[in-house]
């Protein structure tokens, strides 16, 4: 009998039934083609136990001039470091948080006349945009901006807090502090049980000028009960001492509060009081100020700006500058803190002409890539005086976010309204054998959360999105869609990350979960430690057996597998029509022969390969013994 090879070509073809996807796979989740080879997309461990406060929608990573590695990360509330696997807080101070969710904003929406009923809400109305983070290097230092808060800060590398700078903060003794009428201090705390809003202060020594420092202080309520109108409610205020510049000026709620400032003067005078003559009795305990490492506003920048860049030759470059959605504005070379043009330097800013909006902007070779909601942009340094001289090169090929873009080398590939997109020199559409599961299944008023990123070992372009399965739509990145360059080919599945990193500072891929936690991917083959046994598979659509025809009977089934054979189950499905509900036969091949005895009556074949077991098991091409049966 002949043996007859089930030749699969790598890669999911999406864009149609299952029947028009017949010779090819049809659905997958965490598997990939390598030299042919079916296998496992690798397992995760967590790089830190310690949770991001808000969902990642920005990472960098890099290595610092001693070789040392670096993460950022940045949240809608939160902007991290994390260096040797700690976690460090280096959110600004006044930052300003922003959302994690796209919403519906005012207006008429955006959609055709009569798509809506009259008083509904609109399905297409215009969004007030989640937070979402751009990162760049200047030399070894962290530049970022959040589109909320709109600054541009730079951290630079400190990782060491500075020492304890209030005096008697636990109130252990009655000593250290000026006391308003009402205030006491003992049994380590300080209370207030006044009638007039009066004042517990210390004078606090031993700041550093334009440095960031961390407040910490415990509100205690002595009722502790559920009735809220005995919930006190107090403040905290810092005014420089000799600037007498309110530094900080925040009302507490019970429990700790964390708050931060920037300090204009080297010491500072901290005031806690009563919120009104009329708040119930309140206790207060652990008050703390110590200097922090955190980003730092630079100064002189543009602010309420869409994102930052550096620019091969130097320039720090801001996108959406001031609050102009169109404006891009660079620093003079080698010095961010240069922004007015002048004779003697290289500052200067343009204006696109688009429709659009900027979104982001990526280096790509030797040039600058500009991506609005409408067109793309080339920026390229062209010398003085103008310096830099932009073009728009592609129009219809915008940006669904701000980060739905990854490049390796010369090459860039985005996620647009209307699909995939490239550059390589040229701007061009991508061709995509799956572009309908991500354009169909697009969660779109929170398409913004879009994350793509390159995993160079394998040559592959991940796009992580929001989807609407009804199964998993939480409104975050649930689903992929990624493109093999090597070997022009796509897949798809499920994973919730929403930002990605690639190898090369570090020795694997970052990536950070819906969960808050950042792991370590292509490591292992489980999830965390959790096994990834039945969600690791691969299915066809309709393999014919000849023309479709004639019956045929598959008397037994070859693998090429090479790993220990057990990996694997199969489930293959015959039927007499693409209609028919199908016989379903299971076999885990034997370890030693590596075959199974089969009795299959069938026009066509559906096939689905399951991992049984953790492991990086590699499976090639089935072949079948086959033998010609009945036309009916």
């Amino acid at each position: 009998m002949p043996l007859v090879p089930l030749e699969i070509p790598p890669g999911v073809y999406r864009n149609g039934t299952e029947y028009q996807a017949k010779g090819r796979w049809y659905d997958t989740n965490l598997v990939r083609w390598r030299e042919g080879k079916l296998e496992p997309v690798g397992g995760w461990i967590k790089y830190t136990e310690t949770q991001l406060t808000g969902i990642c929608r920005g990472i960098l990573a890099w290595r610092a001039n001693d070789a040392t590695r670096w993460l950022a990360l940045g949240t809608e509330t939160n902007l991290y470091s994390s260096q040797g696997g700690t976690l460090y807080d280096i959110t600004p101070a006044n930052f300003t948080d922003g959302k994690v969710n796209s919403i519906p904003g005012f207006g008429y929406g955006a959609g055709l006349y009569g798509a809506d009923n009259w008083g509904d809400a609109r399905s297409t109305s215009l969004l007030i945009e989640l937070t979402t983070w751009s990162m760049d290097n200047w030399g070894e230092y962290l530049v970022a901006c959040s589109n909320t808060d709109g600054r541009v800060v730079e951290y630079q590398l400190g990782v060491t807090g500075g020492s304890e700078l209030v005096t008697n903060g636990v109130f252990d003794a009655d000593s250290d502090w000026t006391k308003g009428t009402g205030w006491a201090i003992g049994s380590g705390v300080a209370s207030w049980t006044g009638t007039t809003a009066t004042n517990l202060e210390q004078t606090v020594t031993g700041l550093t000028d334009t440095k960031t420092y961390e407040v910490l202080i415990t509100l205690i309520d002595p009722d502790n009960d559920a009735d809220a109108s005995t919930v006190p409610s107090a403040k905290i205020k810092a005014t420089g001492t000799t600037s007498t510049t309110t530094l900080l000026d925040k009302t507490l709620v019970v429990g700790a509060n964390v708050f931060r400032f920037v300090t204009d003067d080297t010491s500072v005078d901290i005031d806690i009081y009563a919120a009104s003559d009329a708040e119930p009795n309140f206790d207060v305990d652990a008050v703390s100020i110590k200097l922090v490492p955190a980003a730092e506003v630079i100064a002189n920048a543009p602010v309420d700006n869409e994102g930052v860049i550096v620019t091969n030759e130097r320039h720090l470059v801001c996108l959406g500058a001031g609050g102009n959605k169109r404006k891009v504005q660079w620093s003079t070379q080698e010095d961010n803190t240069v922004w007015t043009p002048a004779a003697t330097n290289t500052a200067g800013d343009l204006e696109l002409e688009t429709n659009g909006r900027i979104r982001c902007a990526r280096r790509v070779g030797n040039d600058i890539l500009i991506w609005t909601d409408t067109d793309v942009h080339l920026m390229r340094y062209v010398g003085p005086p103008f310096v830099y001289g932009i073009e728009r090169i592609a129009t219809g090929a915008g940006i669904v976010g701000p980060n739905a873009v990854t490049v390796a080398g010369n090459t860039a590939i985005w996620l647009s309204e209307s699909g995939f997109w490239t550059y390589d020199g040229a701007t061009k559409p991508l061709q995509c054998d799956a572009v309908l599961e991500i354009t169909d299944n697009m969660n779109r008023q929170q398409q913004a959360k879009t994350f793509a990123g390159h995993n160079s070992e394998f040559g592959e372009f991940w796009f992580f999105y929001p989807s609407t399965d009804t199964a998993s739509d939480t409104g975050e990145n649930d689903k992929y869609i990624a493109y093999n360059y090597r070997l022009n080919h796509w897949m798809v599945g499920s994973l919730s990350r929403t930002a990605w990193a690639d190898q090369g500072a570090f020795n694997d891929p970052f990536a950070v979960g819906a969960d808050g936690y950042i792991y370590q991917h292509e490591t292992g083959w489980t999830n965390d430690g959790a096994t990834r046994v039945g969600t690791v598979y691969a299915e066809t659509g309709p393999v014919e057996i000849g023309q479709g025809d004639r019956f045929a009977v598959v008397n037994r089934i070859i693998t090429d597998e090479y790993a220990a054979l057990p990996s694997i189950k199969a489930t293959i499905t015959a039927k007499k029509t693409p209609q028919d509900t199908g016989s379903t036969y299971q076999y885990t091949f034997n370890e030693v022969d590596g075959y199974v005895d089969t009795r299959i009556n069938a026009r066509q074949l559906q096939v689905k390969l399951e991992a049984v077991e953790d492991d990086g098991f590699k499976f090639g091409t089935m072949r079948m013994d086959l033998r010609p049966g009945s036309m009916r």
